[in-house]
Order: structure tokens, then C-alpha cells, then sequence
């Protein structure tokens, strides 16, 4: 320990790509998908929640390409080596940020073969998962009186 109490410890570890990959994503603020697609997303998840997961994610995938709203997240890596706590375990999803959010909403609606992610994640994630995207939305009567 040195005067000003603190264990110096060597730090041989770089962080990953996949960690990189979010750092980049979690402070750029272009990286944001812009607050009318998120509206949209959010209201459209309402509509469609009686749907079965593929028919959700589905029309989900289709809203999402025609506004574009992946066009910048570049994140499969950090999906693949972090992003799979999310899957196994939604209740992490009340806390996260937007940013994240996005990411797994596109690492989810690309994923290459929808029944193998929902065999393997919770039951529940697609629906946590929307269930945080509404959070990122604004009010409808807000949106309204603008």
C-alpha cells in the first residue's frame, strides 16, 4: 500500500472487444436511435404482445429495418461473450441503459435463428426486454402536446 491508501495492482488485462465495442456505443450519444423510433418500437410492442415471440419478433424486425434503427450498432461480439446474462437472466434488464437495450433488441431481432435463441433464453426475456424499451419511450400525451 503505498501513502495515499491504495493497493496498486498490475493490470495485465486489456479489456475485450466486446467490452470496447459497448464502451464505444455507450458514450456516443449518435448511437441513439432517434426518440420517434423508440415511440414507435414501444407502441408497437403493446399492440403486438398477444402475438406469439415469432410473430413479435417478426414485426418487430420489419419496424426496425425500415426506420434503420441499426444501422450504427456494430455489437455481436459483445452479445456473444456479455450479452447472454440478459438472455438467461431478464430481471437484469430493469436497470439497463437504452444503449444496451438497443443492442440486445438488435442482436435479437438478427439473430440467425429466432427458435434455437428462444429455446435457450428465459421465458420471460423478449417480454422484459420490451418492457424496457417502453421505458425509453415517452408518454403519449407528452408526445401529443409537443
Amino acid at each position: 500500500m503505498n501513502v495515499d491508501n491504495v493497493v496498486q495492482y498490475p493490470s495485465n488485462q486489456t479489456p475485450s472487444d466486446a467490452s470496447l465495442a459497448l464502451m464505444e456505443h455507450l458514450f456516443s450519444l449518435r448511437s441513439l436511435p432517434l426518440q420517434e423510433h423508440i415511440n414507435e418500437l414501444a407502441d408497437l410492442s403493446l399492440d403486438i404482445q398477444s402475438l406469439d415471440n415469432l410473430n413479435q419478433l417478426a414485426i418487430l424486425r420489419e419496424t426496425a429495418e425500415r426506420q434503420q434503427l441499426f444501422e450504427r450498432f456494430q455489437a455481436s461480439s459483445w452479445f456473444v461473450q456479455e450479452g447472454g446474462d440478459y438472455l438467461y437472466r431478464p430481471e437484469l434488464l430493469r436497470s439497463a441503459p437504452l444503449t444496451k437495450v438497443v443492442l440486445l433488441l438488435k442482436e435479437t431481432l438478427t439473430y440467425r435463428n429466432w427458435n434455437d435463441l428462444l429455446q435457450i433464453a428465459h421465458p420471460h426475456y423478449l417480454s422484459q426486454l420490451l418492457e424496457r424499451l417502453r421505458d425509453f419511450a415517452e408518454a403519449k400525451s407528452a408526445a401529443m402536446s409537443k
